[in-house]
């Protein structure tokens, strides 16, 4: 690959990779001030809440946004009336899921608070999947700093909001409240944005753009569902057979998990219009895509799982104290994962630009099914260890999946050779790590990380041009948010 291609994609993935990896650190001061004020039952009623919600926006926005930004990725010129019919096509599902999950949690029969927390959190799936579809065209365009920006303004809302009603005094059902009011407000802002950078949408009613929506929801709808009921059906299965606590050890280094995962998530939200356009340039041109961006994903999540599991306990009692001990080695068996789960990402995006999104919907499928099955067995009998042990043999089993599909109708992944290099950097730095154990954790860390990126640049796995690129456009997002804040305060 060319390098002016290698500087673009670095520049349209790091406008959203950057900032978004910020958010998580924000959230760890709402989660410091939950786990201490609530106690490990708040940080289970906290966490479950946070499922929820994550399940039921989902089927919100039927997973539609992935669609969005392949149309207007093909087709810049149609992105208002796109946009325009999306959001109301979400009103209407989103209103659905509503009464879905105010039925569903009925249902369950959990406690008064956590129940009222839940009807009230519903309210949350309409802001919620409107801001998903109008990231989507912001993403279609590869302007995704206004999207990081957007989440940025509303962590730091809710952060704001939520600590200020925990230290008051009161509870989950103030937190879902909290949560309610910060997604009407990130919707709002993301309109602003939307207004003044692509422009005014078009909210004309347009039969071919319902019917394409409707046509392509089962499909996307599937995928996103299915994605989501292996991701969260762990919480649920713990909330019901091993109870709130144990919700709460196994959420403490979900939550940590989490953070290192939003890197690999935003990289892949961010490449998606690309490997649309390229799609249309031939196979080669997206496999190329392809195995660039798994090398870059494999570049940042190696030294990540390495450092979970090093320095797991350091990071629990930091952030929770004590009493989360339990959690330690939870988090220790979850940061193996990272590396499969950073894979699945990029390779969806693969099968949706190549119009393969059929096969990832029975992925996603089989998955969802293993999750259930696993969870439901292992959790019975180990807890959260179980929840641990399912997860990670389901996501092995998804990108193994993935790989024979991607192989068999698109092209071979030389996944060996991609990770060479990467691996051989990130083993030498868990010596340095390992060595480090007893200093200062930061310190620790910030050794490592140059160890590691020496050791890489040395095995050549990272050029120069790729290091001066994501100082350049680091630069650059940071001194453009900067400004357009200026500009409006």
């Amino acid at each position: 690959m060319s390098l002016e291609s290698k500087k673009s994609l670095l520049k349209n993935t790091l406008a959203l990779s950057i900032p978004s990896a910020v958010n998580p650190f924000v959230s760890l001061a709402l989660v410091y001030v939950v786990s201490r004020r609530l106690g490990v039952e708040g940080m289970g009623q906290y966490s479950l809440l946070l499922s929820y919600l994550n399940i039921f926006t989902t089927v919100a926005s039927l997973g539609l946004g992935g669609l969005i930004v392949r149309e207007v990725a093909r087709k810049p010129e149609d992105v208002h009336t796109l946009t325009g019919n999306a959001l109301l096509f979400g009103l209407v599902s989103s209103s659905i899921a509503m009464v879905l999950m105010d039925f569903g949690v009925t249902f369950l029969r959990y406690d008064n608070e956590l129940l009222t927390a839940f009807l009230l959190g519903s309210v949350a799936l309409i802001p919620a999947s409107c801001s998903r579809f109008l990231e989507a065209s912001f993403r279609a365009i590869e302007r995704s700093e206004f999207i990081a920006l957007g989440q940025f303004m509303e962590n730091v809302s809710k952060v704001i909001l939520c600590t200020a009603v925990v230290l008051t005094g009161y509870g989950i059902v103030a937190i879902s409240a909290m949560t309610v009011l910060t997604k009407l407000l990130a919707l709002g802002l993301l309109l602003v944005f939307y207004f003044n950078v692509v422009g005014v949408f078009s909210i004309r009613f347009k039969k071919d753009i319902w019917t394409m929506l409707f046509r392509e929801a089962p499909t996307f709808m599937g995928i996103a569902i299915f994605s989501t009921i292996h991701l969260n059906v762990d919480m649920i299965l713990l909330s019901k057979l091993a109870g709130v606590l144990s919700v709460g050890i196994y959420g403490a280094a979900l939550r940590i998990n989490q953070m290192c995962v939003i890197v690999p998530m935003a990289f892949s939200l961010a490449i998606l219009p690309i490997f649309s356009r390229h799609f249309g340039y031939g196979l080669e041109s997206l496999r190329e895509k392809t195995e660039l961006s798994i090398r870059y994903v494999l570049i940042v999540c190696l030294p990540m799982a390495i450092g979970m599991i090093l320095l797991a306990d350091k990071v629990i009692f930091l952030i929770y104290g004590n009493k989360f001990a339990q959690s330690v080695f939870i988090l220790q068996l979850m940061a193996p994962s990272l590396i499969p789960y950073s894979l699945v990402l990029i390779l969806a995006q693969t099968l949706i630009a190549a119009n393969q999104q059929g096969l990832d919907m029975k992925i996603n499928m089989v998955a969802a099914a293993m999750a259930t099955v696993l969870n439901y067995i292992l959790i019975q009998h180990f807890a959260e260890v179980g929840a641990v042990m399912a997860n990670i043999i389901t996501i092995v089993a998804f990108v193994i999946l993935q790989l024979l599909f991607v192989t068999k109708n698109l092209f071979p992944v030389q996944l060996v050779q991609i990770s060479k290099k990467p691996l051989l950097a990130a083993t030498g730095m868990a010596f340095v790590t390992y060595l480090l154990r007893e200093f200062n954790m930061f310190l620790n860390i910030v050794i490592s990380a140059v160890a590691y990126f020496a050791l890489l640049f040395c095995l050549k796995g990272l050029y120069p041009e790729e290091i001066a690129t994501i100082k350049s456009v680091g630069q650059k997002i940071g001194q453009r948010s900067f400004n357009y804040i200026r500009r409006r305060l």
